[in-house]
Parts: C-alpha cells; structure tokens; sequence
C-alpha cells in the first residue's frame, strides 16, 4: 500500500487521470505496464546508485514497487539484474540486499540470495583466472630472464599480455628459441 501511495505521489496528475483502456487486450496492458516499470525502477536506481546511503535507504521501495509488477520469470529476472547492479555497483552488501528483499517477497529474497552466491562464485573464478595469468606471465618473465636477459620495458610488455593462450605459446616457444625476440614475437612484440 505505502509503494502504491508513493507511485501515485511521483506521478504527475495527468497520468493518473482515468484512461480508456478498453482498446487494448490484458496482454498488451501486461507487457507496457510491465516495460514502463522496469523502466521506472531502473531510472530511479540508475539516478541514486552515485550515492550509496540514498540506495541503502530505498532499497526496500525499489523492491516493493517491483513486487507490484514482476511476479512472473521475466519479472524475477528484472529483480536479478536490479540486484547485480545495486551490489556491483555500490559497497551494499548481499545481507542487506536480502533482509530488504525479504521484508518484500520470500522469491526476491531467493532471488537476492542467489544472485548473491553467483556474484561470489564469479569473483573466485575471476581471481583464478587472474592468478593463474600472472603466473603465466611470471613464469616466462623468469625463464627469457635466465636465458637470455631483458629489459624491464619487456617485463612491462609481457605483463601487458592477458591471453593466457599467447602466454602459452610464449612459453612453449622458449623452450627452443635462439633469442628472446623469437619469443617476444610469439606474444605479438
């Protein structure tokens, strides 16, 4: 009740004054009613999420005035996307995107919690990744090191390199190479 107030309070009156709908079936009613919110809400987001206390403080409302729209799979999957974005973009913590999320709807705080767990499964798999190409990168900066000497603008080129695929090829090509050129080549130098 306090979200559907709050709606008609940030409407201009205009909107709000009796429409004639009749022409439209309930679909097309869903689908724009459902565009003009997730629309709304990701506006209203987008335009609070440079402050992190004024998200923090209307998190509950931006789930509550969802919860008034998307009780379908595209609904839920607008929920997903709001809460990616509020928890990738601000320093709000998946607890707090759940407890206001659970105030709303016991599937957004599923939804909050999932999304939650995916973001975490990500960032590890990230770092991973992440560790394992400066270990790459490390590796062949020891080995043309010991073989050949470089530079330390070289260092910095073979650190510039993020494909694991051309760090392996680097590696691979040291093995047998004649000079360090063949294998800065090997990385596009």
């Amino acid at each position: 009740r306090n979200s559907v107030d709050f709606i008609r309070g940030t409407l201009p009156p205009e909107l709000t004054a009796k429409l004639d709908l009749s022409q439209y079936n309930n679909r097309e009613i869903k689908e724009k009613v459902f565009r003009r919110a997730a629309l709304w809400i990701a506006l209203w987001i987008m335009k609070d999420i440079t402050c992190e206390e004024i998200v923090r403080e209307h998190l509950k409302k931006y789930f509550e005035l969802g919860t008034l729209y998307f009780r379908e799979e595209s609904g839920l999957a607008f929920f997903e996307a709001v809460i990616r974005y509020i928890l990738s973009a601000t320093g709000i913590t998946p607890d707090e995107t759940r407890a206001a999320a659970a105030h709303v709807s016991r599937k957004v705080e599923e939804i909050s919690m999932t999304t939650a767990e995916k973001l975490r499964e990500e960032g590890i798999k990230e770092g991973i990744e992440k560790g394992t190409l400066l270990e790459r990168q490390e590796v062949l900066i020891r080995q043309l090191s010991r073989k050949f000497g470089i530079t330390d603008e070289e260092k910095k080129f073979i650190k510039s390199v993020s494909d694991p695929a051309v760090l392996d090829r680097a590696l691979d090509e040291i093995l047998f190479a004649e000079s360090k050129e063949v294998v800065l080549k090997a990385l596009g130098g």
